[in-house]
């Protein structure tokens, strides 16, 4: 294992000479490595071939460069160039963004993004091993020879989460950088996937980076200062993600013990158990029946949840999401406390995604109708 820092998560970390000391001051210290996040303040790797003058040991890497903002081509030339000045410790960790970011901030399109990152990791991977480029892609693509001599190649590793994701890592890459994600994922999601990957390629174990906030301190009032200040810079922030269900009381447990209690809300977004099932088969050919079970449970810890808790909670579903879209958001809106702009809906809402209404019909067994009714009540009540 290897200890390091992942800097610019939370925003500007200084000055660009500042920058640069604390990288020196990072080896003089006897870290590891340091990862700088891409976000919206000096360049990354500029930086980094600066620090990489003034230190000799430290590995550094980017956490991540974003791919839509950059061809590939011009990626791989500074990716290169900055491994020959950092004498071989730069690792270009790359990532594909967020669909709102990518087509609300930039203009850019953010369509099939698993293939573009297989095409865009092709041309990278062709110029970093063999220094020239022959692919045309559906959405990008590259006919060049590098004319760079003495290049160092560049290990590269890409933000993945999701299974598809990070078989394209295991199979395309040198690993995976995570974010706020714990030994437990790492272990039973994380590596396994990543891991057959690179074997079905006929390669060595990828690497996993996991990036996590840490404060160290024997000042706990002073912690949870630090904590909601670098939180509250987020202004209202939650998270999406189905297995929340499972461990919603340790969230919760934690949010107590931060003194954040009242500045929580709960929201379920329920869907379907047919539409849950089919997602589930089309997306990793889990069969029906699994998919239907692993609903129920999910759902069932939601039920227990929510049964006992005092915290505020709004119900929604999925498919009146859709359906009625606007009057949906609104009384959302109206529960988070957040002005409501109906100019937004449209961008965020596709109204083709399959819903429970498509598809060969589904029998249920009869534990799954039952938790479904009850869910759905509360949805109707609302």
């Amino acid at each position: 294992m290897k200890i390091g820092i992942f800097t610019g998560a939370a925003g500007s970390q200084g000055t660009l000479q500042e920058q640069i000391d604390e990288i020196v001051q990072c080896e003089n210290d006897g870290l590891d490595s340091v990862w700088a996040a891409c976000i919206n303040d000096v360049d990354s790797m500029t930086m980094f071939a600066l620090a990489a003058e003034k230190t000799s040991k430290i590995e550094i890497g980017t956490a991540v460069e974003r791919v839509y903002q950059k061809h590939p081509l011009s990626m791989a030339q500074q990716a290169l160039t900055l491994q020959k000045v950092a004498q071989g410790r730069f690792r270009l960790g790359i990532g594909l963004s967020h669909k709102p970011l990518v087509e609300n901030l930039w203009n850019l399109t953010f369509h099939s993004p698993a293939k573009f990152m297989r095409e865009y990791l092709t041309i990278i991977n062709s110029l970093n091993t063999t220094g020239s480029s022959d692919f045309k892609g559906e959405f990008t693509g590259l006919t060049i020879g590098l004319t760079m001599q003495d290049r160092v190649e560049v290990p590269v590793l890409i933000a993945a989460m999701g299974k598809m994701m990070l078989k394209i890592s295991g199979e395309m890459t040198d690993g995976t950088l995570l974010w706020m994600t714990g030994n437990k994922t790492i272990e039973q999601h994380i590596a396994p996937i990543i891991n057959q990957a690179a074997s079905n390629s006929n390669k060595p174990n990828p690497r996993v980076v996991a990036m996590n906030p840490v404060l160290v301190t024997d000042d706990i009032e002073t912690a949870k200062k630090a904590a909601t200040e670098y939180f509250d810079r987020y202004g209202n922030w939650g998270w999406k993600d189905p297995r929340t269900c499972l461990t919603i009381n340790h969230w919760v447990n934690n949010i107590n013990y931060l003194g954040m209690e009242n500045q929580i809300k709960i929201v379920v977004v329920m869907r379907k158990a047919s539409s849950v099932a089919r997602s589930l088969y089309k997306r990793n050919e889990l069969p029906i029946s699994n998919g239907l079970e692993i609903w129920g449970l999910y759902t069932e810890r939601v039920l227990s949840f929510c049964n006992t808790s005092k915290l505020p909670i709004h119900y929604c579903s999925f498919e009146s999401l859709l359906e009625y879209p606007e009057e949906t958001c609104k009384n959302l809106f109206y529960f988070l406390n957040i002005d409501h702009d109906s100019s937004i809906i449209s961008k965020f809402i596709d109204k083709e995604i399959s819903t429970s209404s498509k598809g060969s019909k589904i029998n249920y067994p009869n534990r799954i109708q039952e938790i479904e009714n009850e869910i759905y009540s509360k949805i109707i009540e609302e």
